[in-house]
């Protein structure tokens, strides 16, 4: 994994704890770990000397590669299994999962609205009202995939 010698970036630490960059990188500014900038097409890139890297990174960044990588965006990502999803709705305090449902009443109202009118989509939920087409946009990526007998249950 480790590629530039005794170097990696950011990407590669976050790959291998499996998290996303922006919580590795709290973590690297929290514990103030010891990091150089190298100038790279586009800008700069921020390198790690393992060897000054907590045990617990080095390690993780030598164990061998499960093929799993964190995502910065969950729309870029494989939808989960339904018993993670279900999992994650539980662990929503109630008021959020009340916005969601919120959310996906309006999309499903929208969604009929454009059938039965054949209008688009963005006409229907701005007729719709209450959300924004670009929330509703959202809230369709965050469901899709998910059958439909858990997606009524969200």
């Amino acid at each position: 994994m480790i590629r530039r010698g005794t170097e990696v970036s950011m990407r590669e630490i976050a790959k291998a704890l499996g998290a996303s960059r922006e919580c590795a990188r709290r973590r690297a500014a929290r514990q103030g770990w010891p990091w150089r900038d190298e100038t790279v097409r586009g800008g700069r890139l921020r390198l790690y000397d393992v060897s000054a890297l907590p045990a617990e990174i080095q390690e993780a960044l030598n164990a061998p590669s499960t093929g799993v990588e964190a995502s910065d965006k969950m729309s870029e990502s494989v939808p989960p299994g339904a018993e993670a999803l279900a999992g994650r709705w539980e662990a929503l305090p109630e008021s959020r999962r009340a916005a969601a449902r919120s959310k996906l009443a309006a999309l499903d109202a929208a969604l009929a609205l454009s059938e039965r009118e054949r209008i688009s989509l963005r006409a229907a939920c701005e007729r719709a009202g209450g959300y924004s087409a670009a929330t509703l946009a959202a809230a369709r990526r965050a469901v899709r995939g998910l059958p439909a007998r858990l997606r009524a249950a969200a």
